[in-house]
């Protein structure tokens, strides 16, 4: 039933469809949900409802044991009720990404235990406070990105989602660093027991990260591109170690990788260091004599240059004249020989007279 301008769900429309497994309601006006309407649907798995324009749900999903996945997507909601949450206890994929949502629901903690996949994406979400998605146990991807607000991801932010294998969190300019233990599970566990296989943190606000962030050469994916690196000589061991192992996980991940500054090194990518032993970002950037130096030597190659260019050009030129002029003579002894021809008596040298003519 998606894109149908539906503006109300009434619990009639699907009368005796008790057995509906799938519901999609894509793309309508829906402006609020009420799970009464649905309470007949006791098979039902899915239920799509996203880009709407839902801004609250209410009711509870009392009989809904066999959903599955909730996509909220798109809508305009500011919260995601407890009276919700708490009776999805089999939900294992909810997307509430692109909603007005100014905090992580408190209620995922408590009663989201299956959940597998959370997206939060595009919300209003300013900070990710400690122990946020503590009792989701079993979640194995979570996204925070797009978050136009965010500023803090506490160190704890992650606690108690030892499952957790793809976390994105990208495009949140306001996010200037992560504590160093956001990712920390302690040596022994992170050695025998690490899971994460896909990081993405691009496209934030990040000028430097701590070396032992992660154990980078355990991951599968690292996106760190789209960020205003400083290229600074305690950023040297980007291009030591980091910038190799970044290399055999997924080369095209380095296109955007960029030092932002400081200014002699902007905006080249780091991959032009790779496998270089000059140490570049500890060298002193070029001074006032070198600058000019580099001045007067760009300057001269120029000029060398720019003379070459002219030359060459002169030279094709005068080929170029010397051709049509040859063209040129040619078809004018052509043109005489042919005229001399037209006017030669046919009798030789002896031009007949005609009297009537006064010739």
């Amino acid at each position: 039933m998606d894109n149908n301008a539906l503006k109300d769900w009434r619990a009639e429309i699907l009368q005796g469809n008790k057995n509906l497994k799938v519901l999609q309601l894509r793309r309508n006006d829906l402006q609020h949900f009420d799970w009464a309407s649905i309470a007949d649907l006791t098979q039902l798995r899915h239920l799509d409802l996203q880009e709407n324009y839902v801004a609250n749900l209410t009711g509870q999903p009392l009989d809904l044991h066999e959903l599955k996945s909730l996509n909220l997507r798109g809508n305009v909601l500011v919260d995601f009720p407890t009276d919700t949450c708490s009776n999805l206890v089999r939900l294992e994929y909810l997307d509430l990404g692109n909603n007005k949502i100014p905090v992580v629901p408190e209620c995922l903690q408590s009663h989201l235990g299956a959940l597998q996949f959370l997206a939060l994406d595009g919300n209003k979400i300013s900070t990710v406070e400690g122990a946020a998605f503590t009792g989701l146990a079993t979640l194995h991807t979570l996204v925070i990105s797009n978050l136009a607000d965010l500023k803090r991801v506490d160190r704890a932010a992650l606690k108690g989602v030892s499952e957790l294998q793809v976390f994105r969190c990208a495009d949140n300019k306001q996010l200037e660093s992560v504590d160093k233990t956001l990712f920390f599970m302690g040596e022994e566990k992170m050695q025998n027991d690490w899971k994460f296989k896909i990081i993405d943190l691009s496209g934030n606000g990040f000028k430097k990260i701590p070396n032992d962030l992660l154990p980078w050469t355990l991951l599968e994916f690292v996106d760190l591109q789209h960020n205003p690196w400083d290229c600074s000589c305690d950023a040297q061991w980007m291009v030591d170690s980091l910038l190799p192992t970044l290399y055999k996980i997924n080369s095209s991940m380095l296109e955007e990788f960029r030092c932002a500054t400081p200014a002699h090194l902007a905006p080249r990518r780091l991959v032009n260091w790779l496998n270089h032993d000059d140490k570049p970002f500890c060298k002193e950037p070029p001074g006032p004599e070198t600058q000019v130096a580099l001045l007067q030597s760009g300057s001269s190659q120029g000029m060398l240059i720019a003379l070459t260019v002219i030359a060459c050009v002169a030279l094709a030129l005068l080929v170029v004249g010397f051709v049509l002029q040859r063209r040129y003579d040619r078809q004018r002894r052509a043109l005489a020989t042919k005229m001399g021809r037209c006017r030669r008596p046919r009798n030789g040298d002896v031009r007949l007279t005609n009297p009537k003519f006064g010739i």
